[in-house]
């Protein structure tokens, strides 16, 4: 992918320094894929156009707070969401297996029986949404 032609017309937040990922991790009870913290450390959280889409994608600082306020710890224990279609949407980490897969869930019926796998990692998530 050509990320700087697929991010085009983006609103990034600046990075996230090292320790405030530490810290979510450590309050998130879990470690974050390596691409998606690498990610956030280029870009905490932005959004914009991606494929024929729009995707919104949370700063770190925002994971637990909106994670918390979506009740995902009850509706769809093991799995992090973090971000968002904008139209419903939200994309997130399954854990479940161990394997912290990409996959999409629907805010409202949020549950274990909606959740949908769109990709292995981070980065082939960001593929997949941008050739959709």
């Amino acid at each position: 992918m050509d990320m700087a032609r697929a991010f085009e017309g983006w609103r990034w937040n600046d990075g996230a320094p090292a320790a405030a990922i530490h810290r979510a991790e450590a309050v998130l009870k879990c470690a974050l894929p390596a691409d998606y913290t690498a990610f956030l450390r280029m870009h905490d959280g932005g959004e914009g156009f991606l494929g024929k889409g729009f995707l919104m994608l949370w700063s770190v600082t925002e994971l637990q707070m909106l994670n918390d306020g979506y009740e995902v710890h009850l509706h769809a224990p093991g799995i992090l969401l973090f971000g968002s279609s904008g139209e419903g949407a939200a994309y997130g980490f399954d854990f479940r297996s161990g394997d912290a897969c990409v996959v999409r869930v629907p805010f409202v019926g949020l549950g274990l029986d909606r959740v949908e796998k769109l990709a292995d990692r981070f980065a082939e998530f960001l593929t997949t949404l941008e050739t959709q």
